[in-house]
């Protein structure tokens, strides 16, 4: 690991730094050897690239925990003679304490920084193995990994926590559903409703529509008729992830798995009063969604 700047933390004493540096030194020799050995790709054993460093030493183990990036690096040592840290309690601090990301961890028995640097080589590279293995492993996983390349276009949007991206056939129906129930129920839950337009041939339309969704706090959608866009973009919102309120006239309800859609499901009346009706029905179920980003009042 090729650390920078060090930090020097938890009062852990110089001599022990030194021994630990020693021991960073002569263990890196020994990856560097496998690593050419199995002739592997550098970069895939993340420890042979520029890190920021911590070092956790506790009664009985030494944890390298370490984040791979450009830029300053930095190296800090924390010294705990009176506690034992577990695995899980060392990569939730690299996380959550010292901010990395996708950190890596080494582990060390203590007692090894006491040891001569002969009489430690054997365990040294056992662990080094086990550390080239593990990283090589981890390449082989995310090589596995299925991408996703939307055909709308790039998935990364800042969610706007204000709007709500609202998804109707383009019937005169919907028109009414929309004006009289979905967009002040949505207004008085503090939304900022944005209805998606006709697809047509255009695909830039398709694209806005996508781009809509994603950046949508959440969905409404209405499912009567089995418009097949609204099918669409519904299943476009539920395959990111976004929470939803479907809405249907009653006795016009699509089959669909109940889990997918019961959570947040309103059926309504046709007319004035069914619309007044689902204007307060989707009222109640708003705040209940939207109560833990909105406030309690």
């Amino acid at each position: 690991m090729h650390s920078g700047d060090r930090i020097k933390g938890g009062d852990m004493p110089t001599d022990l730094i030194e021994k630990v540096d020693g021991l960073l030194d002569q263990f890196m020799g020994i990856v560097e050897s496998l690593v050419e050995e199995r002739r592997i790709q550098r970069g895939i054993v993340r420890s042979q690239n520029p890190s920021s460093m911590v070092a956790v030493l506790d009664q009985a183990t030494l944890y390298i925990l370490a984040q791979n990036h450009a830029g300053a690096l930095s190296t800090m040592y924390t010294y705990h003679p009176d506690k034992r840290i577990s695995e899980q309690k060392a990569i939730s601090s690299a996380r959550w304490e010292f901010g990395y990301e996708d950190p890596l961890m080494i582990v060390f028995p203590a007692v090894v920084l006491d040891e001569g640097e002969r009489d430690r080589r054997e365990i040294l590279r056992v662990i080094a193995i086990a550390h080239v293995e593990a990283e090589i492993q981890r390449a082989i996983n995310l090589m596995s990994l299925m991408q996703i390349r939307p055909l709308f276009g790039h998935a990364s949007y800042i969610v706007d926590d204000r709007t709500a991206s609202v998804i109707l056939p383009l019937t005169d129906d919907g028109d009414d559903l929309y004006d009289e129930a979905v967009k002040p129920a949505l207004e008085r839950a503090g939304l900022v409703p944005r209805r998606a337009l006709d697809f047509g041939d255009d695909e830039e339309k398709l694209k806005a529509i996508w781009r809509e969704i994603c950046r949508a706090r959440m969905v409404v959608a209405d499912l009567t008729g089995t418009d097949p866009l609204v099918m669409y973009e519904l299943g476009i919102a539920h395959t990111i992830g976004k929470e939803s309120l479907v809405l249907c006239r009653r006795g016009t309800c699509p089959r669909f798995p109940g889990k997918l859609i019961r959570a947040n499901f309103l059926e309504y009346d046709g007319g004035e009063d069914g619309l007044l009706k689902l204007r307060a029905e989707m009222a109640e179920i708003l705040h209940q969604m939207m109560n833990p980003v909105m406030g309690s009042d």
